[in-house]
């Protein structure tokens, strides 16, 4: 028996909700990262569940073939998300660099009080 591909799309959102709720229920992942995970799990719900919604929405966009605005998006919040992570991980270098000077500058002054 072959399962239906509305099927399959709102099982994948389901295990996605489930699998972020296990991770942070578990403190694997912070919460203030599951937005955009949520927000894919509604995403693959919606779609699979409702797949007009989708034909509506790249209707009225334009999009003759309704799972390339799909796609889109989500290459879309994909880039969005490592952008951001790049953002982050540049901020936390940043500090991380200034956190070594502060500790060298500690350091040579606890130094010179030894001496």
């Amino acid at each position: 028996m072959i399962m239906p591909y509305r099927l399959t799309s709102t099982i994948i959102g389901v295990s996605i909700a489930l699998t972020i709720l296990f991770l942070v229920r578990k403190d694997y992942i912070h919460v203030r990262h599951t937005l955009w995970w949520f927000l894919l799990a509604i995403a693959s719900i919606i779609a699979g569940a409702f797949p007009n919604v989708v034909d509506r929405i790249a209707w009225f966009f334009g999009v003759n073939y309704p799972p390339t605005l799909f796609f889109s998006l989500g290459f879309a919040a994909l880039f969005l998300k490592i952008l951001k992570m790049d953002i982050e991980l540049s901020k936390q270098e940043k500090e991380i660099k200034r956190l070594i000077q502060r500790i060298a500058i500690l350091e040579k002054r606890d130094r010179g009080s030894e001496d």
